[in-house]
């Protein structure tokens, strides 16, 4: 119990110290993590258009008959 404590007692000092030291790269890396979050979020947002297209493309080629352009009936 006590080990446990002494050990996130002193990885608390350690990411402090890292705080203090370089500050401007904690700073990046939370600019990082943010950007990472909001691409995150975005991309889910834009899951059921993307669901929904694909779907409807996957019914149009699955489904539909192939459409006759050349109007081969009419040539026979």
């Amino acid at each position: 119990m006590i080990r446990t404590i002494s050990a996130k007692l002193l990885q608390l000092f350690l990411f402090a110290g890292t705080l203090i030291i370089t500050p401007e790269h904690f700073i990046i890396q939370r600019m990082v993590l943010f950007k990472s979050m909001v691409a995150t979020v975005a991309l889910w947002s834009l899951y059921p258009f993307v669901r929904h297209s694909r779907a409807a493309f996957v019914e149009n080629l699955v489904l539909r008959p192939p459409v006759d352009t050349h109007n081969t009936a009419e040539r026979q």
